[in-house]
C-alpha cells in the first residue's frame, strides 16, 4: 500500500546509512531495533488477518445454523404431511362405499344409509388434513422466518369453511338421499384433495427459499475459505521475521551485510501485508454475500468459477443460472 511507501524508505535508508556515518557500536545497537520493529509489525499482520478470518466464518457459520434450522422445519413439515395420502385414499373408499346403493339392484333398506357413516369417515378425514396442514404450516413460517423467507400463504380450505360446499350439495342438489350422500363423500375428498395439493405448494416454496439461502452460505463460506486460504501463510512470513531478527541481533558486530537485514524484513513484511489484504478483501466479499439471505447481492462470480478454466472438461462454469425469482430454477 501507499501509505507505507515512506516509512519503508526511512527504514532502508537508515539501515544503509547507519554503517556508514555510525561506528559499529551504534550499528550493532540500530540494525537489529530496526529488524525487531519491522518484524512486529510482521506478527501484528498475522494477528489481524486472523482475527478477520475468524469474524468471517463466525459470520458464516451462524449462517450455517440458519439453514440447518430451516432444514430441520422443513423436514418436520414433510414427516406432519406425510399421512395426507392416506387421508385421500380414505376419503376415495367412502366415495365409493357411498355410491353403491346407485350401483347395487335391488338395494336393500340397510344398504341404502351406508353413506352416512362414509360422510363421517370423509368429515374426520378432513378434519386430521386441516390439522395437520395447520402444523406443518406453523413448522413452515418458523422455516421461512430463519432465512428471511416470506409466510407461507394459507390454502383456500381452512377449519372455518371446510363444511360450507358439503352442506350447500347436501341440502340444495337434487335426487335421493343415496346421491346426496355421495355428493358430500365426493366434495369432501375433493376437499382432501386440494388442501394436500395446497400443503405440498407451501412446503415446495419454502424449499426454494432455504435452497436460495443455502446459495448464499455456499457463496460466502467460499469467500471466507478463500480468506482462511490468504492467511495460512501468515505464520510463515512471521517465523522468517523472528529468524531474522535473531540473525541480526547475531552478526549485527561483525557482518558486512549487517545492513541487508532491515531490508529482508522489509520485504517479510511486505509480502505479510499482501496477504492481510487478501484475506481482508475475500472477507469483505463474504460479508457482503451475507447481506441478504435470497439474493445474490455480489456481481463477483464465486471462487469455484474463478478459479476453473473454461477450456476445462471438469468445469462448472455455465451451470448455474443465478435468480432472485423462486419460480425460476437456478440449474439448466
Amino acid at each position: 500500500p501507499l501509505p507505507l511507501l515512506l516509512p519503508a524508505a526511512v527504514i532502508a535508508a537508515t539501515s544503509l546509512a547507519t554503517p556508514v556515518v555510525a561506528g559499529p557500536a551504534v550499528t550493532a545497537l540500530v540494525v537489529p531495533l530496526l529488524a525487531g520493529g519491522v518484524g512486529l509489525v510482521t506478527i501484528w499482520q498475522e494477528r489481524t488477518g486472523k482475527m478477520v478470518v475468524a469474524a468471517s466464518k463466525s459470520c458464516t457459520a451462524e449462517l450455517l445454523v440458519r439453514v440447518a434450522s430451516s432444514e430441520a422445519r422443513i423436514g418436520r413439515a414433510t414427516s406432519i404431511m406425510a399421512p395426507m395420502p392416506m387421508y385421500i385414499a380414505t376419503c376415495t373408499f367412502a366415495t365409493v362405499a357411498s355410491a353403491l346403493p346407485l350401483v347395487v339392484r335391488p338395494c336393500p333398506a340397510l344398504l341404502r344409509l351406508v353413506g352416512l357413516p362414509m360422510v363421517l369417515v370423509s368429515g374426520c378425514m378432513i378434519i386430521a388434513a386441516l390439522e395437520r396442514q395447520r402444523r406443518a404450516q406453523r413448522q413452515l413460517e418458523a422455516a421461512m422466518d430463519t432465512v428471511d423467507g416470506p409466510a407461507p400463504r394459507s390454502g383456500i380450505v381452512s377449519m372455518r369453511n371446510w363444511w360450507v360446499p358439503p352442506l350447500l350439495l347436501g341440502s340444495l342438489a337434487p335426487g335421493s338421499l343415496p346421491q346426496r350422500l355421495t355428493l358430500v363423500c365426493t366434495a369432501l375428498a375433493i376437499e382432501v384433495v386440494v388442501l394436500h395439493s395446497c400443503a405440498l405448494r407451501q412446503l415446495y416454496t419454502a424449499e426454494v427459499y432455504h435452497c436460495r439461502c443455502a446459495r448464499v452460505h455456499a457463496r460466502a463460506d467460499a469467500w471466507a475459505q478463500e480468506a482462511s486460504t490468504a492467511s495460512r501463510a501468515l505464520p510463515f512470513g512471521s517465523a522468517a521475521a523472528i529468524i531474522n531478527i535473531l540473525f541480526s541481533t547475531a552478526f549485527a558486530s561483525f557482518s558486512p551485510f549487517v545492513s541487508l537485514f532491515p531490508i529482508v524484513a522489509l520485504g517479510v513484511c511486505g509480502r505479510a501485508i499482501q496477504w492481510t489484504q487478501e484475506a481482508r478483501r475475500d472477507v469483505k466479499r463474504a460479508q457482503l454475500e451475507n447481506q441478504s439471505l435470497q439474493k445474490s447481492i455480489s456481481s463477483q462470480p464465486p471462487p469455484w468459477f474463478i478459479n476453473e478454466r473454461p477450456g476445462d472438461p471438469k468445469s462448472t462454469i455455465g451451470l448455474f443460472v443465478l435468480s432472485d425469482d423462486p419460480n425460476i430454477v437456478d440449474f439448466r
